[in-house]
């Protein structure tokens, strides 16, 4: 495991934003369409390697906890996880002062 909370949920949803081409909003938006969904179960795994209980990433992505359970347990992207560490390392924690 990663450093606990080295990075803030907000870090870690902009960065996952940026490699898969969305926003905050569709991150944490209803919908269901493939890019999306796989940007949820990337951030989930990430979130949940820097220490973030599933309570907490389900409350930033406004979704049910049960359903970060099901993020966690569907299609490792563990290769994507690494880059998105990768990447949150090279910004650094000056981005976790943004919201």
């Amino acid at each position: 495991m990663r450093e606990k909370k080295e990075h803030s949920l907000p870090a870690i949803g902009r960065v996952v934003g940026e490699r898969h081409g969305i926003t905050r909003d569709r991150l944490r938006s209803s919908r269901k369409e493939r890019q999306v969904m796989i940007a949820r179960r990337v951030f989930t795994q990430t979130a949940k390697l820097y220490g973030y209980r599933g309570k907490e990433i389900a409350a930033y992505l406004r979704k049910d906890p049960a359903s970060v359970t099901g993020y966690l347990r569907e299609e490792d992207h563990s290769r994507e996880v690494v880059k998105v560490t990768k990447r949150l390392d090279e910004v650094g924690k000056n981005v976790n002062t943004e919201v």
